[in-house]
């Protein structure tokens, strides 16, 4: 006879922390309130959020149009050397040497 034993693991229950609510504890009706809560919080400051968003985006415009320009740029046009010269040639006229009809 074979004998098993199993290992009594001790329960575990949550403690309860200072400030912290959680969410199995909350009830669905108080979340809802909470939320609506917020959301009014929100909507009363719309206006404050959108006139920030104005002032951000007219702010970066005249700072993006006020930096000054520091470009330049210079081109030079070299002439080919002999190597190339001649392999261009030699490819034009072998272009235009075909069988004509």
């Amino acid at each position: 006879m074979t004998q098993t034993a199993t290992k009594q693991h001790p329960e575990t229950t949550l403690q309860k922390v200072e400030g912290v609510v959680l969410l199995m504890e909350t009830p669905v009706k108080d979340s809802r309130e909470w939320q609506a809560q917020q959301l009014r919080l929100f909507w009363r400051h719309c206006c404050v959020f959108l006139r920030t968003g104005a002032l951000g985006l007219v702010a970066s415009t005249l700072v993006a149009f006020l930096i000054p320009k520091f470009f330049g740029s210079t081109a030079q046009v070299m002439p080919p050397d002999a190597q190339s010269l001649s392999r261009a040639m030699l490819a034009a006229m072998a272009s235009t040497k075909g069988p004509r009809s």
